[in-house]
C-alpha cells in the first residue's frame, strides 16, 4: 500500500506542477525531521492509528493540517490531537472537513547531571501535565 500511496501522490504533484517541490518517500526511508508545517490528507481510520507520526513530524509551535475526514468523524480526529495541538474550528465543505492546528509549545529544564554537566530535557505541555 506504501508504494501505492506514493506514486498516487507523484502523479498529482505532476498534474498540479509541483513535483519538483515534493519529496516522497517510504516509511522507512523518512528522515528524521521537525517540520514548520506537516499535512496529511488521508482518511480518518489512518490519521487516527499514525497520530503518534503525525504529531512527532510537527516542530513545537508548528502547524498541522488534515483532510481526507469525513464531517462525522472530524471531532472524534480533533480531540485525538488535542492533547498536543490546539485546534482551530474544523472547515467543512459538503460532507469532508478540514482539522487542523498548532501544535503546543515546548517547555524545557535546565539542571546538572551527576558529574555537574548541564542537561537539558524537553517536554511537551501534554506531558508536563501527565506528570502531576
Amino acid at each position: 500500500m506504501p508504494r501505492q500511496a506514493l506514486i498516487a501522490s507523484k502523479a498529482n504533484a505532476e498534474r498540479n506542477g509541483v513535483a519538483d517541490k515534493l519529496k516522497l518517500y517510504l516509511p522507512e526511508q523518512q528522515p528524521e525531521i521537525e517540520a514548520d508545517l506537516v499535512m496529511a490528507n488521508i482518511l480518518a481510520g489512518p490519521l487516527g492509528d499514525l497520530r503518534s507520526v503525525i504529531t512527532h513530524y510537527c516542530k513545537p509551535e508548528g502547524h498541522l493540517v488534515m483532510s481526507g475526514i469525513l464531517d462525522v468523524q472530524a471531532e472524534r480526529i480533533a480531540a485525538l490531537y488535542s492533547e498536543d495541538f490546539d485546534m482551530e474550528p474544523t472547515a467543512l465543505e459538503t460532507e469532508w472537513a478540514r482539522v487542523s492546528g498548532k501544535k503546543h509549545p515546548l517547555f524545557w529544564v535546565e539542571c546538572s547531571d551527576n558529574n555537574g554537566d548541564p542537561v537539558r530535557y524537553n517536554f511537551t505541555e501534554a506531558e508536563l501535565k501527565s506528570q502531576s
